[in-house]
Formats: C-alpha cells, structure tokens, sequence
C-alpha cells in the first residue's frame, strides 16, 4: 500500500509540474505585447501592441508572420462602412429586420447592420464590408448576424459577428474582427485572417488564425492563437493552449477562401497548400 501510495505521488507531482492531465481551465495571462480590449456589450478582445511581431509557430519550420499593409480610414471623409454581397452560391437568405422574412439574397445588394444571414446545406456567400475591403467568406448550414460596423476612435475599422451555427473566415483589410458565439468570443485584430466555426449541439467553438495574432476568450480567460495555429473550445471550458493547425486545416483555409491570392498580394504564401477545387 505504501509503495503504491508513492508511485500515485510521484505522478501527480510529474503531471503539476508538466502542466498536464488537463485538470485546470485555461487562464492564460495576456502577454505583456497585448492589449485587451472591451468591445460592444463587454466582448472581449485582443488587440497585438504596434511593431510587436508576432511569434511563428513551433513544429513545422518558422513560417512568415508579416501582415498585408493596411492603410487606416479617416472617420471625417468617407461614409458609413456597410456590407453586400460580393458571391453567391445555393441557398443563402436574408433577414434584414427583426421581424421580417428571410429572403433569397441578391448579388450586389446591400446588408443593413442587425441583419440575419442563413445558409442551406449548398450555400455559400462571400460578404465584402465597405470601404475598407474586408472579405467575410460564409460556409454552408450557418446561421449569424452583423451586429456591427463602425471606424474605431483610431480610424480602423471594426466589425462585430454573432455566430449561432456553422462556419466562416475573415481576410480582414486591418482593423478588428470579432466573433462572438455562446461559449466564446474569437477576435483578430491588426488584419490577422480570422476563421470559426461553432456547433451549438455540442456547444464546440473551433477557431483559426492563418497569419498573425488571434484570440479566444470567455469569462475564464483568454488564449492566444499566433500564426498558424487554432484552438477549441468544448462545453464553455477554454483549452489549456493553442495548437498548430494540421495539414486539412490548411486545405480548408485555402479551399473555401478563393480570394486568398488577392489578400497576399498575388501570391499565397509557400506554406499553404494547393487549392483541391
């Protein structure tokens, strides 16, 4: 019995001390580089400090982290940001008001903050916010609603996401990007390529950062996605850290965001796969 109480010992003791068996939430500490911000209705966000590169993740080789050149918008001179519809394809429709119907969406047409989008089983949409050129790629079986579009007191824009179910990834043009769901809020700022995907059955948030610095954060904590890596968050319970995204993760990026090469430039970034369609 002695002996046996001393090898559980010295395993709780290697566990604490490698930080494993997953026993504790995460409660990350934001790092010093970061800012959190307190976004609409107490989203919590997080913005990456000016001319602080962000690190690349470990495994795989050190993969670029600069970010596309994003010019600010000055408040004063240009009119309203506002959203429409760049490409459609399927079933996609639309709740303009609260009370109204959803109706088939029209290529072209403007989305009025507050809106309702759904997406059928082969619907697929492409939404771009104006005038910076934020691309918002939507996936099929979604259900979401722009909360809101605004220029921030520095002159970027920003953009807040209710995501109730499905799929989406965001190319933004600078500025923030946040994605509130009910177990979690996934936000990306300073142009980092933010995607999620949420199922309410299972109450499972998945979310990716492509380029950059990206985060996840609820009332227990916030962790931080850097470029190239992803995290879940399973029944409300934030994971302990992040983790690189794997080889389908990548394809998914590149095969449901068709204006990748546009982002980049011209030119997707070597450590991303071929498109498969």
């Amino acid at each position: 019995m002695f002996a046996h109480n001393k090898m559980v010992c010295w395993i709780l003791i290697a566990a604490a001390l490698s930080g494993g068996c997953g026993l504790q939430p995460a409660k990350n500490p934001t790092p010093q580089s970061l800012e959190v911000l307190e976004c609409i209705e107490g989203w919590g966000c997080v913005r990456d400090a000016a001319n602080t590169p962000p690190p690349g993740p470990a495994g795989t080789g050190q993969r670029p982290t600069s970010l596309p050149s994003h010019p600010k918008i000055s408040a004063g001179t240009v009119r309203p940001r506002q959203a429409s519809w760049t490409q459609l394809q399927g079933d996609v429709r639309v709740q303009n008001t609260p009370d109204g119907a959803y109706l088939p969406a029209q290529a072209g047409a403007a989305i009025p903050v507050g809106s309702s989008i759904r997406t059928g089983s082969s619907g697929f949409a492409t939404l771009t916010f104006q005038p910076d050129g934020t691309l918002m790629r939507v996936g099929s079986n979604a259900l979401l609603a722009i909360k809101s579009l605004t220029l921030g007191t520095d002159g970027r824009p920003e953009t807040h996401i209710v995501l109730d179910r499905g799929q989406l990834w965001v190319l933004p043009q600078g500025g923030q990007i946040a994605v509130k769901t009910n177990v979690a809020t996934a936000s990306t700022d300073n142009g980092s390529p933010l995607g999620v995907s949420y199922d309410p059955a299972s109450a499972t948030l998945r979310a990716s950062c492509l380029q950059g610095i990206c985060s996840l954060r609820n009332e227990q904590g916030t962790v931080i996605l850097t470029s190239g890596m992803m995290a879940i968050v399973s029944g409300g319970e934030l994971p302990y850290s992040s983790q690189q995204m794997d080889g389908q993760d990548l394809q998914e990026w590149v095969d449901e965001n068709p204006g990748l090469p546009t982002y980049f430039g011209g030119q997707v970034p070597s450590w991303l796969p071929t498109p498969d369609r």
